[in-house]
């Protein structure tokens, strides 16, 4: 059995990628995964542009450096702390330790950071107007369009299963032998991890749509470079993210 204090991982540090395909192979513990958070949960009504850029940059390297290279200990005060911007003494209280602790573990974390020096592309200015093309594309099934907007070295994901692709052409062999599987599905866009997100909407019969997945997008030059979508337990991720189990009106993506 597994320590439950291993790290959680990227489905691309868990092997090699995938072939295109509709085996997703075996379901993963959600103990496997960091989940998303909200951007609404860390970043202040109140903050203008320019504080919410570097609020939405510092929770992407936080969340990418943590997942990779802490021990869980340092990657929850880290953040607690640095992300969701929690103070030395809440943080004790939440994890049921002291303020010390919390900020000798909060050191070694941005020590081990520091010495590594974790990197991201940065958020792409045109991020959310990408989002909207994205958005309009899988609506309407368009999936030359999709294909169009994928990174040549791009990686897409779903958790809590191993399955991933890396590369255009693999991502593109696995949309156009997928059918139409997501036909009727709407997307709301959300902020998560300081980047794009959408949740998705499936058909569950009788006209009704219910929740299927959350799809944190990272964009690279224009591009999709790495999309991860969040498929188990749906209802919980939308629920942390502020949205009904019924898909709320049709939205505007123009």
């Amino acid at each position: 059995m597994k320590s439950a204090n291993r790290r959680r991982e990227l489905a691309v540090d868990m092997g090699p990628p995938s072939s295109p395909g509709p085996d997703l192979g075996t379901q993963l513990p959600e103990a496997a995964w960091v989940l998303p958070i909200a951007d609404s949960r860390a970043i202040p009504d109140t903050a203008d542009p320019g504080e919410r850029a570097l609020l939405s940059e510092s929770i992407r390297l936080a969340f990418t450096a943590a997942l990779q290279l802490l021990p869980p200990r340092q990657r929850a005060i880290l953040i607690l702390r640095d992300v969701l911007a929690y103070s030395s003494a809440e943080t004790a209280g939440i994890l049921d330790t002291t303020a010390a602790s919390v900020n000798s573990a909060l050191q070694r974390a941005r020590a081990t950071l520091a010495e590594r020096d974790p990197t991201r592309p940065p958020l792409d200015p045109a991020s959310d107007t990408l989002l909207s093309r994205y958005c309009e594309a899988f609506e309407n099934s368009d999936i030359e369009t999709l294909i169009a907007l994928l990174h040549e070295d791009g990686t897409t994901a779903m958790p809590p299963y191993r399955w991933w692709l890396r590369g255009r052409t693999a991502m593109a062999a696995a949309l156009r032998a997928a059918g139409d599987p997501c036909r009727g599905s709407r997307l709301v866009p959300v902020r998560a991890n300081g980047t794009t997100a959408v949740a998705q909407y499936g058909p569950a019969g009788a006209g009704r749509l219910q929740p299927f997945g959350l799809v944190v997008i990272e964009w690279l030059d224009g591009k999709m470079l790495a999309t991860t979508t969040f498929l188990e337990q749906p209802s919980r991720l939308f629920t942390i993210f502020g949205l009904s189990d019924e898909f709320p009106a049709p939205t505007s993506y123009t």
